[in-house]
């Protein structure tokens, strides 16, 4: 029969090898196939690192969204500024007009993805 200590890293007090430690350790029994037990005493942190850990905790997310969700908002950053300063300061240059209006239905689709997104969750 063995018995295993699990204690918190750098907590506010110093923990017990014992069952009757101050912050209420989870105590686990493990059965071997031979019939042997050994004990798993899991001891709690008080400095709540464990309550803000699993309440700020978000499951990962595997849509594509959340994986290009940066690059997207980078390209819409630079080219939002690029299309201010194409539509406060015109060309007669058709192929800036050409760009400029490729890239104001690639934003529009971006945010319309965007809400679309939102909307579904």
């Amino acid at each position: 029969m063995t018995t295993l200590h699990v204690l918190p890293v750098d907590d506010l007090i110093d923990h017990t090898d014992s069952e009757d430690c101050i912050c209420g350790p989870t105590i686990e029994s493990i059965q071997h196939d031979d019939g042997t037990i050994d004990w798993v005493i899991t001891h709690h942190s008080l400095d709540g690192r464990e309550t803000h850990e699993n309440d700020e905790a978000e499951a990962p997310r595997r849509d594509w969204w959340a994986r290009w969700r940066p690059a997207i908002e980078l390209i819409f950053v630079l080219a939002s500024t690029w299309l201010s300063g194409a539509i406060l300061h015109p060309s007669s240059d058709v192929t800036d007009w050409i760009f400029t209006v490729v890239l104001a239905a690639y934003l529009a689709w971006t945010i319309t993805s965007y809400i679309h997104t939102r909307r579904t969750r």
